[in-house]
């Protein structure tokens, strides 16, 4: 805010001086004293405006705490006019005894009334850069409340899906090991070692949302070797995997329930 009104100011000073061919520094100053208040103004206009939006909720209710600063700020930078070092060729005209008492009310009047006219548009700029701003913050953090919250959704799908498949793997195994412990112990011995393994790979990854497709694939590995004692030569399974996307981080268990609708 500062910086602005200095470069306001600057411009301000340049104009007076290329106009009335005054010194930069008589005109700098005039240009600071009025643009003072204006320092403590803005600063006041973008607390209200976090406070009090124009929306079409609140535009009501806020609208009146908008027209009670502006009368206050009008009445600010009137005070500062009237009060304030004159402009450089009316503090002359003023010290030289040119203009008479009457002619000096008028004039001060009309300055005070162009002050306030001219800072009119002034403040319902910066209200409007304020509600502008302000509205750019609350899409944008509704937008970061939408990414987190879809985020958190798809994190819960996939636990709730980790929590479906786990005791789903387990009772088609133990079922196909209870068919075949009888009439064939070594390939039911080896079913219960393929599970083992893939139980100890479900756990480790239980606490994880997202693994690479390298252990995803590793994990489908231990599945398909236990269908492929389910179902022997009937099962053919066929891969075709680029090495390049082996390390990309894909969700845990993405894979396993399209190969499992594949085996069906």
């Amino acid at each position: 805010v500062l910086l602005l009104w200095l470069v306001v100011s600057l411009a301000s000073a340049l104009e007076i001086t290329l106009l009335h061919t005054v010194s930069l520094r008589v005109a700098l100053v005039e240009s600071l004293a009025r643009l003072v208040p204006w320092l403590v103004m803005t600063v006041g206009i973008i607390l209200v405006s976090s406070k009090y939006t124009l929306d079409r909720a609140n535009w009501k209710r806020s609208i009146w705490i908008y027209l009670a600063a502006f009368a206050l700020s009008l009445a600010v930078v009137g005070a500062f006019a009237y009060f304030g070092p004159p402009p450089p060729l009316f503090s002359g005209q003023i010290s030289a005894g040119v203009l008479p008492w009457s002619q000096h009310s008028r004039s001060m009047a009309f300055l005070v009334l162009s002050r306030v006219t001219l800072q009119i548009p002034t403040f319902w700029g910066l209200v409007a850069v304020a509600q502008a701003i302000r509205f750019y913050e609350r899409e944008h953090l509704r937008g970061l409340r939408e990414a987190e919250l879809h985020s958190r959704l798809a994190e819960a799908r996939l636990h709730a899906l980790q929590l479906q498949l786990n005791p789903h793997f387990l009772f088609n195994t133990l079922n196909s090991v209870a068919s075949l412990v009888h009439d064939s112990p070594a390939t039911a011995e080896k079913m219960i070692e393929a599970l083992s393994e893939l139980l100890r790979l479900a756990l480790n990854t239980s606490d994880r949302q997202r693994v690479t497709l390298r252990e995803e694939l590793h994990f489908l590995d231990h599945y398909l070797l236990i269908e492929h004692i389910r179902f022997g030569s009937r099962l053919r399974v066929e891969t075709l995997i680029s090495e390049a996307v082996l390390d990309d981080v894909v969700p845990a268990l993405i894979l396993q329930p399209l190969v499992e609708n594949a085996v069906k």
